[in-house]
């Protein structure tokens, strides 16, 4: 055993800084993360969560935003952990959705996230699942409102 020293530390903060690049629509480069840090993880997740208290406040959860809610994790993943442009950093929903659908239709965020470690995209799933009481409550508030609203529930 030894000691814990800054040198050990900053060697295992520089393994995580590993990066590599990828191809999506034929020759287009695309420089994404090897490993997933911890403190972007928390990003994504804090971020993901933010639009949808955002969005619930407003009460502007509606079919689209439900629709498109995998699309905004993937995007988010990539604004994180690539170089991918266009990409928001503000949580401007509207807008991370018109990005998020270009994306997609694209397939450039299907080829992306497929270039992902399975591993790694699991880290920021796992830590989802933990935090998305939250967002389920506020999904199934969205439901019963929307419900109550045009008379379709089923007693």
């Amino acid at each position: 055993m030894s000691k814990l020293t800054a040198s050990a530390i900053n060697n295992a903060a520089k393994s995580k800084d590993k990066k590599k690049t990828v191809y999506v629509l034929g020759d287009k480069e695309v420089v994404i993360d090897i490993a997933f840090k911890e403190s972007k993880i928390d990003t994504v997740i804090f971020d993901y969560l933010s639009m949808f208290e955002e969005v619930s406040r407003g009460n502007q959860i509606d079919d689209e935003f439900i629709r498109g809610t995998g699309a905004i994790l993937q995007t988010l993943i990539l604004r994180e952990f690539s170089n991918v442009p266009m990409i928001p950093k503000d949580r401007n929903v509207a807008k991370f959705i018109e990005v998020a659908k270009v994306l997609y239709d694209t397939g450039i965020l299907e080829e992306v996230i497929n270039s992902y470690e399975e591993s790694e995209l699991n880290k920021v799933y796992d830590k989802l699942a933990k935090n998305s009481n939250r967002l389920g409550k506020l999904i199934g508030e969205y439901a019963i409102s929307s419900s109550l609203s045009t008379g379709e529930v089923n007693a």
